[in-house]
């Protein structure tokens, strides 16, 4: 994993969580060679440090609204603070884990539908050995 030792932004728990998710939940399809049938995990090449700051910026946007709008169900599920971002990129994105699959009832349930709402997102190469995220 490459690291950005210029970032000096302290990131909340969930959108660092958020991010480090993203990157080792992706695939480096971009490095595949003909004749490969299964891509390697992107956080070979990339950490949460690499994404692009207007990424992040988005990620922030979307991490933050998501907890504000959601904040009465993550406090009463008992979950940390630090799986919010984690869980959050895993149940939009419809990875086998998520909200809907810890024991957290019918928070679960609800934060499962919150999170559908916000739709899939991919994190793709960018210029510079940045990552982004594509719709």
């Amino acid at each position: 994993m490459r690291s950005n030792p210029r970032r000096r932004t302290r990131l909340s728990p969930a959108l660092q969580t958020y991010l480090e998710t993203a990157v080792w939940s992706s695939s480096a399809w971009h490095k595949m060679r003909p004749g490969d049938t299964n891509p390697e995990p992107l956080d070979r090449y990339y950490s949460a440090a690499d994404f692009t700051q207007a990424s992040v910026r988005e990620a922030e946007a979307e991490v933050e609204e998501f907890v504000e709008l959601n904040r009465e169900a993550l406090e009463a599920s008992g979950m940390p603070e630090d799986r919010w971002g984690r869980d959050f990129w895993l149940t939009r994105n419809r990875h086998g884990a998520g909200f809907w699959d810890g024991d957290y009832g019918e928070y679960g349930a609800h934060l499962t539908r919150a999170a559908h709402a916000y739709g899939e997102v991919e994190v793709e190469p960018a210029s510079g050995g940045k990552l982004r995220f594509s719709r």
